[in-house]
């Protein structure tokens, strides 16, 4: 559309008009739009200088421009240790390798849903990996013999990012259900 015309912006489901926007050098602009959490779909009506209009809802090449709106950060957590997994360095097979671990943990998103997992050990990022799964196990890390902090990041697509961070400790174990948030 050339300069110096006006088009009408829409969102659906409904026919909601966000505003009109005048353009200047193909660009234009809404000021503070409000759209709520969910799914949205932006469309544009007007015409050209000659009075070619932009495809409309009920043309067939009608595509409007899919938008998510997410505010709501994923919701982490670590999954208790699977059975024989041994964090006691003592009663490790190969302890001389330290205590392996294999950390599964829920992703705080929906299947199907992509999120980026972060896992660090002692602030230091092992570990990262693109999911669409609402769980994931880790590859297998070996720990030295000694307290150490596990930290765990999701990051959504629409860059919300939530965190744990170990464990509260319960009678000096640390309570898998009591997972620390960062």
């Amino acid at each position: 559309i050339e300069d110096a015309r006006r088009v009408r912006v829409f969102s659906l489901p409904g026919q909601n008009l966000l505003g009109t926007v005048d353009l200047v050098e193909g660009l234009g602009s809404l000021p503070n739009v409000t759209l709520v959490q969910g799914e949205h779909f932006i469309y544009l009506s007007g015409s050209d200088s000659v009075g070619n209009p932009l495809p409309t809802l009920l043309d067939d090449d009608f595509e409007p421009l899919p938008l998510i709106i997410d505010t709501e950060a994923p919701a982490p957590s670590l999954v208790r240790p699977t059975v024989n997994q041994c964090l006691n360095i003592a009663d490790d097979l190969e302890p001389q390798d330290g205590a392996q671990y294999q950390p599964s943990v829920n992703s705080g998103s929906n299947d199907g849903e992509s999120v980026s997992l972060s896992l660090g050990v002692d602030g230091i990022v092992v570990q990262r990996e693109n999911v669409s799964n609402a769980t994931y196990t880790f590859s297998t890390i070996l720990l030295t013999e000694g307290t150490h902090d596990l930290t765990l990041v999701a990051e959504d697509i629409c860059g919300n990012a939530g965190s744990i961070s170990g464990f509260n400790v319960v009678q000096n174990r640390p309570d898998w259900n009591a997972p620390i948030p960062v």
